[in-house]
């Protein structure tokens, strides 16, 4: 429009041969602004033509933005057929003649990485997590295999941190204290609850060590309580000697911290004659126990 204010100026302001002239370059004017106009036209058209050709060719799933570089960058061609040919890796659909190559991004790497990402993530924790439950399963069946291997009752050589190590006997002992003892390993052998666990010595019968578990249902439930007893010269007219592996702890009236383990069968401790010890009757499994001491009545160990 600007050239059109112009000539219109110059009509008014010129005379007539000039006016002439001044209209004949209006009219040239004119006819080039068309042109220029008409050839716009037909290049929008032919870009409209071919990217429509190109998108004709793709099946974008919903949802999915379709990248096409030279749409911010066109590139004029006169009226060149669509290609239809599928190029590069990334999914380049359909190109102009002449035109540089383009692609079509179906999908966002960024997205899709992210969701290999956690896919390979899960794929490893769910792996981590079953071998870690089959390792658990592993060693929970070899201790138990070791636990029914574990005997209740068995005979040991070495008592070297045994309490009563120290004590020795002189001179030789009556055959009928040794058949005693060997009395007691049978009984304890065949007839120990679940919950104690006992080892004797072959080459020191007089010694023994006991394990109570604590019972459940109380508050030493799964407590282990090692005592050592010895047997005396004169056993069974006397009560064996025994000794608590306190750790220092006081756990029971009846259990000192210095290892003392008070119980009227023991005889240290008062009570009625029926509880005391009995050298007749009165074995290492007699039916008041140690665990009397953890105030609990039932048949065990002492």
């Amino acid at each position: 429009m600007v050239p059109i204010q112009i000539c219109h100026i110059m009509m008014i302001m010129m005379p007539m041969r000039q006016l002439m002239m001044a209209t004949m370059f209006l009219i040239m004017m004119t006819m080039m602004i068309l042109c220029s106009t008409t050839m716009m036209m037909m290049m929008n058209d032919d870009d409209y033509l071919s990217m429509q050709a190109q998108f004709d060719n793709v099946d974008l799933p919903p949802g999915v933005e379709a990248s096409v570089s030279w749409l911010r960058d066109p590139s004029p061609s006169a009226n060149a057929p669509a290609s239809n040919n599928a190029t590069g890796p990334s999914g380049a659909v359909g190109q102009p003649a002449g035109a540089r190559m383009s692609s079509l991004k179906i999908y966002d790497p960024a997205a899709n990485s992210k969701t290999e990402a956690a896919a390979t993530s899960s794929s490893t924790v769910l792996a981590q997590s079953s071998s870690s439950g089959k390792e658990k399963e592993e060693k929970e069946d070899e201790v138990l295999s070791k636990l029914q291997l574990f005997k209740r009752f068995d005979t040991v050589d070495d008592f070297s941190d045994h309490h009563f190590n120290g004590v020795a006997f002189s001179g030789q002992q009556p055959p009928s204290w040794a058949k005693r003892i060997q009395e007691e390993w049978k009984i304890l052998e065949k007839d120990l609850p679940d919950t104690i666990y006992v080892r004797v010595y072959e080459t020191r019968i007089d010694l023994l060590r006991a394990i109570i578990v604590g019972p459940a249902g109380t508050p030493y439930h799964d407590g282990l309580f090692v005592f050592d007893v010895l047997f005396p010269t004169t056993y069974p007219d006397v009560p064996p000697m025994v000794y608590y592996y306190s750790g220092g702890l006081r756990l029971n009236p009846n259990l000192y911290d210095c290892g003392k383990v008070c119980l009227s069968l023991l005889n240290t401790w008062s009570g009625n004659k029926n509880e005391m010890w009995m050298p007749k009757t009165s074995t290492m499994l007699a039916s008041p126990c140690l665990y009397t001491s953890f105030d609990i009545e039932c048949e065990a160990l002492l």
